[in-house]
């Protein structure tokens, strides 16, 4: 983490945990060699799933926005998540 990123989440967190963190916690308490992870709102890189990489057996990312083609590994899906061309249970929520 950078300093800059230190000192704000200092001043806007305090000792809680950033939600972000909470995120990443969560993800590697339960994800599994044979589970899917999707991302809504990726970004354009897709930095969170290329943590998972060779950690999940689909990782898929879905965002409006134009994706690097650099990205390797991840399936980008360029939609409206309301028009997402997914077959059904794909990606089922873990039971936290």
């Amino acid at each position: 983490m950078t300093a800059l990123s230190e000192r704000l989440q200092e001043k806007y967190f305090g000792n809680v945990e950033h939600p972000y963190r909470t995120f990443e916690r969560l993800v590697k308490d339960h994800l599994r060699p044979d589970c899917t992870l999707l991302d809504a709102g990726c970004g354009r890189t897709a930095p969170v799933l290329q943590k998972y990489r060779d950690k999940a057996a689909r990782l898929i990312g879905v965002d409006l926005v134009d994706f690097d083609p650099s990205v390797v590994g991840i399936e980008l899906i360029n939609s409206d998540l309301s028009r997402i061309d997914l077959e059904d249970n794909s990606a089922e929520q873990p039971r936290l």
